[in-house]
Order: structure tokens, then C-alpha cells, then sequence
């Protein structure tokens, strides 16, 4: 593959494929949790001790990187630090360099950042530019019970402001952050409903708008529109796919594709595979979407399951045309996933990117070949290469902890303690989630317990 491939992460993980095949169990995916809800006077004291905890954050930065730059010989690893502008630049640098803050680093360029930042710093507003975020994923409730924001979003998203909040207090100027979202970008490979990637957008847009200042914002627009030529390139490029890079990535996709949106119009065919008759059928007549999303999955990462889900499902046939079908339509939506990281390997030539000339690049996967990029932890140093579209938010008597439903069922089997959807008020930023099943988080702790843990929680680790 090409070579800026192999220096690329271009997945989330979620270790969930490992956790289906080696610690499934029936009763884990009966799923049973309870449910109780925040008041709005508790989510409003939340939000307001965010709001303060950025502010909080952001001057510790500060303080802290000004110490270290001071700390740092001329020209070891900056250039001009006795020039106000050149030194306000590598204090910028001196961020991202914190371990809790980028994936990278320890190996960033830090020459290369601190001269991108001195040129950025020439205008009036310092823009910076990530791409982030499909729709939340789902797989029938294995990832998510549902599509919409939550609070790792939020989380992810405090994680930012405190960032560009530490940037405004060095420089003095407003600072933005603007994000260009995937659901578009990868539509012809994972299928993400079109309502769905721009719900989803609004709901992270609502988030962000709440905690903005007069001199901090982030702003969510979409990677690039569809061309009509697009289809022909990304043929082209899935040529370049090879079986073992598929292979290699394979179950991370078979959990990516939105398999609710694919089935839920039965004339669907994916990449030219027809729905079979068979599914179409049990569809129609009111089958469960979720189960059969369950199953198609599961049972591709674990052959031990293929008893169980026959005799849940009752027909032999509709059972091995399902497999067949989900195996069939991953196989090929990894080759395109793949082929369209390649296709935009070269990421500043992106076409969004050349309306932010002056923004300065940040990611949410590493890339080893571009070490001017940093890489934001946006869910915490504990959080790793996990982003929030793949989890949701667990809150125990150990803190905050991100991961997948089924992951979280993992780690309580057996407990005493059931785990609680707890969801947000009717009223307030949040009110997207009260009218399902998908909660604001989950935890295993009366409330005054879980409270306590949010009212204390820091963002960016000591």
C-alpha cells in the first residue's frame, strides 16, 4: 500500500471484536439494566462546574508549559525564543507535547509546529482544524443503544475547549476550532443514514455552542461534499487494496457499517449484494432489526455462537443467508473504507482543507509520516485510541471510563451492582436522548456517588 498508509491508524478501537470472541455470553446481550434520570437543576450545576473546570484547566496549562519552555536551551528544540512571537508559538507547541493531551507527543516535530503557529499567529483569529466523527456507531446495541450524542461526545468536546481556551489565555486572541465531520466522506463504504450524520452533527454543534465564549468556539461543517466523479477514483483505488490489509481490518468494519440503515429498506443492496428474499422476508413481517444485526456480527467473530442464534432465530436457512450477507457486504465496504483513506492520504489536499489555509492541522489518529500533526486524546489519556462515536460514558467508583455496551456488560459480569441507564432531563441540551433508550451514560453507583465523581472529574489527567 502506499507508504503514507502504513505510517497511518485509521480505525477507533474499541476491543470489542476480542471481547465477542472470547468472553461472549447469552446473558450478557439480554441486556437488563434499570433506568433513573438527572434533574435538570443537577445537569445545570454540572455544566456550570465545566464550564469553570475549562477555565480551571486551561490556566494550569498555561502555567505549566511556561515553566517548561523557560526550562529549555535555545534552539534545542525552538527556534527565535527571544522573539515574543516565535516564544508565544512554542508555548503552543509545549501543549500538545503533553502526554494526557496528544497520542504523539513525544515525537512531535516541534520546529515545523512552532513556525505553522508563529505564521497562523500573523492573523486575528487562530484557527485550528480536525477531522472528527462519524454518526455514533450502534451494531444493535453491542457499540451504542442508539446514534445520538452523548456524554463522551460532551466529554470530547471539553476536552477540546480547554485546549483552545489555553491557546486564547498565551495569545490573547480568539481562537476556533473548526471540525470536519466523516459521515459523508465514508458513506459509499460504512452506509451511515444521511439524517442520522446530520442529527448527529447538530447534537455535537448544540454541545460545543453551549460552553463557547466571546473568545473560544467550535464549529462542526462536513469533510466535502459527494462528487459525481467519485465513484470511478474510488473503483481506482480499491485496485490498490490488498487481501491482507483487508483482512487486517476487516472486524473493525463489520462493526462500523450501519447495519440498521442497510436493512431497514429492504431494497437496499449494498455495493450490488441484494438483501436475500429470506431476510427481506422476516423484515417485512416484523422480525427484530437489532437481533439479526446482533447475530450477523456475532457470529462472524465467534463460530461458537452459530448453535445459540439458530435456535433463536428458528430457521436455518435465514440464519446462514443472513452470515453470508453481513460477511459479504463487509468484505467489500473494508476494501472502500480503506480505499478512501487512501484516496485522501494526502491531507492537505483535501478540499475543505483549502478554505482554512491558515489553520493549523490536528488529527484523532496518529500519523507517523506527518509529526507536525498532533493527535488529540480526545477521550483522556485512559480513553487511548478509542473516539466517542464508538463508546459511551461509564461512571463508577473508579471514575469516568469510556467503552462499548457489551464491553461494559464484560466487566460487571457476575456483580451484585446492575447498571443503571441514567439519562438527562426533558429540558436542557440533551433532551435528544429522553425519548429512547439510549442514556446519558450508564453507572453502577447511586447517584450521589456518581455525581460526586462528575463534580470532581478533570479532563486533562495530572
Amino acid at each position: 500500500m502506499n507508504n503514507k498508509m502504513q505510517n497511518r491508524i485509521i480505525v477507533s478501537e474499541t476491543f470489542l471484536p476480542r471481547n465477542i470472541i472470547t468472553e461472549w455470553d447469552v446473558d450478557i446481550v439480554n441486556f437488563d439494566f434499570l433506568k433513573e434520570s438527572l434533574t435538570f437543576s443537577e445537569c445545570d450545576k454540572l455544566f456550570k462546574y465545566f464550564s469553570k473546570q475549562i477555565e480551571k484547566e486551561a490556566k494550569k496549562i498555561q502555567k505549566s508549559i511556561r515553566g517548561r519552555v523557560e526550562g529549555v536551551a535555545m534552539d534545542v528544540m525552538y527556534s527565535h525564543l527571544d522573539d515574543a512571537d516565535w516564544y508565544q508559538a512554542a508555548l503552543i507547541v509545549e501543549i500538545f507535547r503533553d502526554p494526557d493531551i496528544s497520542k504523539n507527543a513525544g515525537n512531535i516535530d516541534t520546529r515545523t509546529l512552532q513556525k505553522k503557529i508563529h505564521y497562523a499567529l500573523k492573523e486575528e483569529t487562530i484557527e485550528f482544524l480536525i477531522g472528527w466523527g462519524q454518526a455514533k456507531r450502534y451494531c444493535g446495541g453491542l457499540k451504542t443503544e442508539g446514534y445520538s450524542a452523548d456524554f463522551s461526545e460532551l466529554y470530547s468536546i471539553l476536552t477540546l475547549y480547554i485546549i483552545i481556551q489555553s491557546i486564547h489565555n498565551i495569545t490573547g486572541k480568539h481562537t476556533t476550532l473548526t471540525i470536519l465531520t466523516g459521515g459523508t466522506r465514508f458513506y459509499s463504504a460504512l452506509f451511515t443514514g444521511r439524517e442520522k450524520i446530520k442529527q448527529y452533527d447538530r447534537q455535537r454543534q448544540a454541545i460545543a455552542d453551549h460552553f463557547a465564549t466571546e473568545y473560544t468556539s467550535i464549529n462542526f461543517i462536513d469533510y466535502h461534499s459527494t462528487d459525481k466523479n467519485t465513484d470511478d477514483k474510488l473503483n481506482e483505488f480499491c485496485e490498490m487494496i490488498k487481501k491482507t490489509e483487508i483482512d487486517n481490518t476487516f472486524q473493525t468494519v463489520l462493526m462500523n457499517v450501519d447495519w440498521y440503515s442497510v436493512l431497514i429498506k429492504t431494497e437496499n443492496a449494498p455495493h450490488g449484494v441484494k438483501i436475500p428474499p429470506i431476510v427481506v422476508k422476516y423484515l417485512k413481517e416484523g422480525g427484530d432489526v437489532d437481533m439479526l444485526i446482533r447475530m450477523g456480527i456475532v457470529s462472524i467473530l465467534n463460530r461458537n455462537t452459530h448453535t445459540y442464534w439458530i435456535e433463536k432465530i428458528g430457521n436455518v436457512e435465514l440464519f446462514d443467508e443472513t452470515v453470508d450477507f453481513f460477511y459479504e457486504v463487509s468484505r467489500e465496504s473494508t476494501k472502500k473504507y480503506l480505499a478512501i483513506h487512501l484516496m485522501d492520504a494526502d491531507i492537505d489536499e483535501t478540499i475543505q482543507s483549502k478554505s482554512h489555509e491558515r489553520a493549523i492541522r490536528l488529527t484523532v489518529h496518529e500519523k507517523k509520516d506527518r509529526k507536525d500533526i498532533p493527535a488529540i486524546l480526545t477521550l483522556g489519556r485512559r480513553g487511548g485510541n478509542k473516539l466517542s462515536q464508538h463508546v459511551c460514558g461509564f461512571v463508577s467508583q473508579d471514575g469516568v471510563s469510556f467503552d462499548a455496551v457489551f464491553n461494559i456488560s464484560v466487566k460487571l459480569k457476575g456483580s451484585d451492582k446492575k447498571i443503571k441507564r441514567v439519562m438527562p432531563p426533558e429540558e436542557g441540551i440533551f433532551n435528544w436522548l429522553t425519548g429512547g433508550e439510549q442514556p446519558f451514560f450508564y453507572s453502577n453507583t447511586p447517584k450521589e456517588k456518581y455525581l460526586e465523581t462528575l463534580f470532581k472529574l478533570k479532563f486533562i489527567e495530572e
